[in-house]
Parts: C-alpha cells; structure tokens; sequence
C-alpha cells in the first residue's frame, strides 16, 4: 500500500479531487437502498403515485450523476498514473542505456523475464481500476454509518464481515506473493532449460542427448505445474471464501432484521434497504480481494525491476579527457575472472605498446580473446591491475570520450536495423559522403553498394551475408577513426578475397602509426606482429617479442 500512498502524496491537487469524486459516487449509491426503503414503507403504505413518481425521477437522476462522476473519476485515475509510469520507463531506459553490457547480460540470465515485461506487469496493476477500487474502501464505512442510523445492531454485523473479508484477502494476498515468487523460480529454471535445449540443439542431437534433456524438462515441468497448481487453489480458495462470507452476511442480516421486524423495532422496507446497504459496503472489498494476483505478480515485478534500477551506471560523462590520443596502451598487472569463477581467465598480464605497433592474441577458444579486447575497449574493468592510455588509467578517463578514440570490431558482427548510412555516421557523425566512400572502398564494399537498389539507404537486416555482415561492422569500426584499433577475429567468416582484403587493410592502418591489437590465430598476421599474446597458459599469458619487428613492445 505505501507505494499507492506514494504516488498520491506526489500529486495532492489531482488526489483531492480523486477523493472528492469518491465521495459524490458514494453520496449518489445511497439513492437506490434509501428509494427502495420509501417505496416499501411511503409507496405501499398510502399508495400516491405522485410519490412514486417523484422517487423514481430522484433515484434516476442519481444513477446517471452517479455514472457521469465514476467516468470523471476514471480519466482522474488515469491521469495520476501517467507521470509515475513515464518517469518509470524514462528511469527503465536510461539504466539500459548507461549500465555496463555484462551486468545487463548477467542479470537477464538471472531473471525470467525481459525488463518491459516486467514494466508492463507492474503498470498493470496500477492501473486505473485497482486505484479507484483501493479509495473506495475507506467510502465503505459511509454505507456502514447510514446503516447504523437506522440499525445498529445489523450495521455492527456487516462491520464484523468487512473487517473479516479485508483481513482475509490481505492474509491470502501474502500467501499469493509466496507463491507467485516460487512460479516465478520454476519458470525461469524452465526458460533456462529451454533456451539451453534451443541454442544447442545441433549438439543434443548430435550427442543423442535428447532423451536427458526431456528427463530434465520433466522433472522442472512438474516443479512447475505443482506451484502453478498451488496458486491457483490459492485464488479459488480467496474467490470461494470471499463469495461464502458475502451469503452468509446477507443471511445473518436477515435472520437478525427479521427479529427486529417482528419487535417492532425497524420495518420491511429497513430491513431489504439494510441489506443493500451491507451488500455496497462489500464491494470494494470483494473487488480488493479479487487483486489477488494483480498484487502478487506485481510484487515480484517490482522486485525485478529494482534489480535492474539498482545497476550501476556507467559514468559517461565523468572523468577526464585527453587533449590527444597518441595510440600508446599499458596493461600492469592485469588480472581477470568472471563471477561465480573460482580461476582466474589470466592474470599478472604486462604488455606496453607504442603507437603504430601491432599485437597478435591467440589462444584456444575461451582462453580470454574476446575478453582482452573488451578490457582494452573498456567494456569490462579488470578485477586487478590497471589498463593506462598515454599513461592514464582508463577507470580516469571519461568512457564517452575514450570510446571516440578506439575502432573496435567485436568477434559477433552484431549490427542495429539501421541503413548503412545511419551505422556508419552513428559511429561519426562528422563523416562526409567522400570518406563513407573511402571507407566502403577499404572493406571490399563500395561496389555491392554502388549496384544495391537503395544505395547507402539499404537496410542492415538479417538477410545480409555473413561476410557482408563483418565488413559492414569493419567499416563501422574504421569510421571512428581511433588510434587504437581493436580487431576480434576480423577474417573470421571471410572468403580468400576478403581475407587479403583484411591483410591489406592491416598493413594500411600499420603504415598509419595506428596502433593494433588484432586477436587471431592466423599465422600470417603473427608474422607481422611485434608481440604476441598467447593466452592459453593460465593464468599467466605467455608474451614474445617478434624481434625482427620495429618498436618492440615492453
């Protein structure tokens, strides 16, 4: 409930007038117990139509008052909603953007389902409905303080059942947070087993594993079935009780007025307006307690989603800036380890490179290739040591800016749906139409592009080819412009073509004084390098020196 109480303390104008709607509905929904207690007691007992007539316009024009201030009430209830949501999402977006990539990725792995889903589950549950539901509940005692006018004993009576139904459903409101915590458990270890069993299944049936992995799927199924199972006999139980007790409020009513009628004490009339009565003062509360669910999964949303709000965001704009990047990279001492890793990839890890001077990485596939080249992008922070550009470490420099002074190709070509005009001046946006041609022109793509339809307005999509795919992350690499130039596997997935494409490029950018740290295995681009990195001795990298090579590195 604090967070409801939040969001109305932020908005007090637009909260008073969501209080004083309540109060008119409530006001105009005691016309139809009180017309039908003057009919039974006015209308019947002297028989003037005028009267009836008179009542009847009276409780009609009620209902339709009654009517145009719930819709008034509604657009209220919407409208405090509006701003919270949008700062939500805006706060939503902005960690995405400004959280480091890894500990997005490790948190997605973590959860079952996707930040906006997540968004979307808990606005659900603020919405328009729950809230007005929520206010009416306290405009419930009006109907109570009526029904003590003209009966206390049976006002005390629906006062006893209200208070039992509404601790009722906050009691089974917590059992469903429970249970809807422990679905979302068993979901997502199905999701994992799920996703495991789709991205590997060339080697499930490769390995004929097919038979363990619906072994596993069964066992988390029934996981899953038995808390889905248990959450819904949860809600039946909370729907069952709360339609029992509401019948046998209406039945103890009765039998006590019927008492009371015979004594004299109230009449016919009283006693069906009574009822009403006792029934309007229910309904908030049977409608709070079918929120059930609503609150159980947005408790587990919101839960989520601080997770996700609570990442640490990058510092983009902090830190300081260089006047000029000479291409001169220093790693002291570098250690890293994933986590929950009790090894470390490699550590104590010392390299000095000068501008124009190239590194080779190679090592067996998980050595750490993809990671270095994500260190030195700043992607990652070392958990020891430190990586020092023009001798400042990179936890100093301000990230945006450092990021402007690399070209870095990662190993997956992974491309925006963008035109390959947008990813090119995305990357810089101070290119000109003649350097995009140059740029096309080094990555073996200027003819493609010149006989392609659309030009530089071709859609970056799926559809392209592999190689096309690499050479457009190439080109989109290149056009920063950075003095060190990061390449994760470049030749990867190229034909014989392209490949000398890449060794032509290298020996371009080498010329240049651009300094390179390439990871491959290639045994030509070893030959051209002035260190080599071999990360497959852990935890310690082996480094040599091509000594045939200018500048040597230290």
């Amino acid at each position: 409930m604090s967070d409801w109480r939040q969001r109305l303390l932020a908005h007090p104008w637009l909260t008073l007038q969501l209080l004083l709607a309540s109060l008119f509905i409530a006001l105009l929904a005691l016309a139809s117990p009180l017309y039908i207690i003057q009919v039974l007691n006015r209308y019947l007992s002297y028989g003037i139509d005028a009267t009836l007539i008179t009542l009847t316009v009276g409780v009609i024009l009620a209902i339709l008052m009654e009517q145009l201030f719930r819709r008034i009430r509604h657009s209220l209830a919407q409208e405090s909603g509006h701003e919270p949501s949008r700062e939500l999402l805006q706060r939503l977006m902005a960690t995405l953007q400004q959280s480091r990539h890894s500990d997005l990725q490790q948190l997605l792995r973590q959860q079952s389902l996707p930040p906006l889903q997540l968004l979307e589950q808990l606005e659900s549950y603020y919405s328009a409905t729950h809230l007005t539901t929520l206010i009416d509940i306290p405009f419930s005692l009006l109907f109570i303080a009526v029904l003590a006018l003209l009966s206390p004993l049976l006002a005390l009576i629906a006062l006893l059942f209200l208070a039992g139904i509404f601790l009722y459903a906050l009691l089974s409101h917590r059992r469903l947070k429970t249970g809807q915590q422990q679905l979302q458990q068993a979901t997502q270890q199905l999701n994992l087993l799920l996703t495991e069993t789709t991205d590997k299944g060339d080697l499930v049936q490769l390995f004929d594993q097919g038979g363990l992995m619906v072994n596993r799927w069964q066992e988390q199924g029934e996981v899953w079935l038995q808390q889905r199972e248990r959450l819904e006999r949860e809600q039946s139980r909370l729907q069952a009780m709360t339609a029992s007790l509401q019948a046998l409020m209406a039945v103890v009513i009765y039998a006590t007025g019927a008492r009371l009628a015979l004594a004299g004490e109230i009449t016919l009339g009283v006693l069906i307006g009574a009822n009403i009565l006792a029934a309007r003062a229910l309904q908030p509360l049977i409608r709070f307690a079918q929120m059930g669910e609503g609150v159980a999964k947005a408790a587990e949303a919101r839960r989520h989603l601080q997770q996700w709000l609570a990442l640490p965001a990058e510092r983009q704009q902090q830190g300081s800036v260089k006047s000029q990047f000479n291409g001169q990279i220093a790693l002291q001492d570098i250690g890293f380890s994933y986590p929950n890793r009790a090894n470390w990839l490699f550590e104590g890890l010392h390299l000095t490179l000068k501008s124009g001077e190239v590194a080779v990485v190679s090592g067996e596939s998980g050595s750490g290739k993809s990671t270095l080249a994500r260190l030195l992008a700043g992607l990652l922070l070392p958990q020891r040591g430190s990586i020092l550009a023009d001798g400042v470490d990179l936890r100093q420099l301000q990230p945006k800016w450092w990021r402007g002074q690399i070209s870095y190709l990662p190993q997956q070509a992974e491309l925006l749906q963008l035109t390959l005009r947008q990813t090119l001046t995305c990357a810089n946006p101070q290119l000109q139409l003649e350097q995009i041609e140059q740029l096309l022109r080094q990555c073996d793509l200027l003819k493609w592009v010149e006989h392609h339809p659309d030009g530089l307005d071709l859609k970056v999509d799926a559809t392209l080819s592999l190689g096309q795919r690499r050479r457009i992350a190439l080109a989109r690499a290149l056009a920063v412009g950075g003095k060190l130039v990061i390449l994760d596997e470049p030749a990867e997935g190229l034909d014989s073509h392209s490949r000398r494409m890449i060794y032509q490029l290298l020996l371009q950018l080498s010329q240049q004084q651009v300094t390179l740290v390439i990871c491959s295995d290639d045994p030509l681009l070893q030959q051209s390098a002035n260190v080599l990195i071999d990360l497959t001795p852990k935890p310690t990298p082996l480094i040599t020196v091509n000594p045939g090579k200018r500048g040597p590195a230290r």
